[in-house]
């Protein structure tokens, strides 16, 4: 059952907003028939239970309408993340990384498919825009003065598609560069995901790689494991900087210092930036608006907004916490967050799973995502099954 859920997750799910009422539904379904084997983290039931009764009530207070958006939103992840949870533990974990990674493989190797597609069919004198759906969109992208579309395989776009595959990327990296023998890795599924991950162009994805390759360059391996690492750094960042869409949007991001002459990505960002700087001003630092209130808050602070980008779940999963949850609390959680996964940065999946999940966080703020859940039940339970973690070199 977990392997057609995770399935499901890597063919169908979006990481844009998607009908939870259907996915409540059916996880409400299946939990009944697995009642007496759901199991609850504790911490995180506690902290649902607090925020949901002060989500209720300062909603009440700002004069918000509470409706069963509010309840689907605050009830299904965590029901998601609970089923999840459950079915994970009860599981083998090393064959639920394995069929990761082999999906991600998979769906790797079609992105591949849809780049080639686009670089050769202008040679059998096909036209390229009469097909965008066979090869994966048109968006195009620049590199060494050659056109490239950037790939996003079965994912709406292609950030969020370097996301789906970037916990098998990790695996690689922890399994052939850095010798964690938990699960095997060929070289060549290494090769095929890491280059369906830099076609994707995308400058958060980069950025989250170029994260974790700091991470682990500070971390006390042989020489020959620091030469390549650094050989990574070279390629990551030569191909970032040459590569006009990536280097376009860092520049405009950084330049950028009024909203209204950004558009896309940088637009979105920069909204959600002056709106967590909003809420800061306005609201207490200490427990934020509350849960699933940041649409509420938007909608006050911008009234005619030159576009609606991010109005539901915020540009990044932090800013969002930021509006949600105050600075204060945000801040206490992402630390105690960080100090998890750095005592843990031995533990193949604490490493992966804890690492994704930070990456994850920086581009999205849709809390709902099944692959966000699934990669936190990951984590969680690595945290308390130490046996889950055992490293054999």
């Amino acid at each position: 059952m977990l392997k057609l859920i995770i399935f499901f997750i890597f063919t169908l799910s979006s990481f844009r907003p998607f009908d939870l009422n259907i996915t409540l539904l059916l996880t409400v379904i299946i939990s009944l028939l697995l009642v007496d084997k759901l199991k609850f983290n504790r911490s995180l039931f506690i902290f649902w239970l607090f925020f949901s009764a002060y989500t209720l009530m300062y909603t009440m207070l700002r004069g918000w309408t509470f409706d069963a958006n509010h309840i689907v939103m605050i009830v299904a992840p965590f029901m998601v993340f609970t089923l999840l949870y459950t079915l994970i533990e009860c599981s083998d974990y090393k064959q639920i990384a394995k069929y990761i990674l082999s999906l991600s493989f998979l769906v790797s190797l079609f992105a591949i498919y849809q780049e080639l597609t686009y670089i050769f069919l202008p040679y059998l004198y096909i036209d390229i825009h009469s097909l965008p759906g066979f090869i994966g969109g048109t968006d195009k992208s620049n590199l060494f003065n050659v056109n490239f579309i950037r790939v996003y395989g079965f994912s709406t776009e292609p950030a969020h598609f370097a996301f789906l595959i970037f916990p098998a990327l990790l695996m690689c990296f922890e399994t052939i560069l850095f010798k964690k023998n938990n699960i095997a890795v060929s070289k060549f599924e290494f090769l095929v995901i890491f280059s369906a991950f830099i076609l994707t162009f995308s400058t958060v994805a980069y950025l989250c790689l170029f994260l974790y390759l700091s991470f682990k360059l500070m971390q006390d391996f042989n020489f020959k494991g620091k030469i390549l690492l650094l050989l990574f750094f070279v390629v990551l960042i030569y191909i970032g900087y040459s590569n006009d869409a990536v280097y376009s949007k860092i520049t405009r991001l950084i330049y950028s210092t009024n909203l209204y002459d950004s558009s896309g990505t940088v637009y979105a960002i920069l909204s959600s930036i002056k709106l967590a700087l909003f809420s800061i001003k306005e609201n207490l630092l200490l427990f934020g608006v509350g849960i699933n209130n940041y649409r509420n808050l938007y909608d006050d602070f911008y009234i005619n907004p030159i576009e609606v980008i991010n109005r539901v779940d915020g540009a990044s999963m932090y800013l969002r916490m930021v509006v949600e949850l105050g600075l204060f609390l945000s801040s206490i959680f992402i630390t105690y967050f960080v100090y998890l996964i750095y005592k843990g940065r031995h533990n193949f999946y604490t490493s992966v799973f804890g690492f994704a999940l930070i990456c994850y966080c920086i581009r999205t703020g849709n809390y709902a995502s099944p692959l966000f859940l699934t990669y936190l039940a990951f984590f969680c339970l690595s945290l308390k099954n130490r046996d889950m973690n055992v490293i054999t070199r």
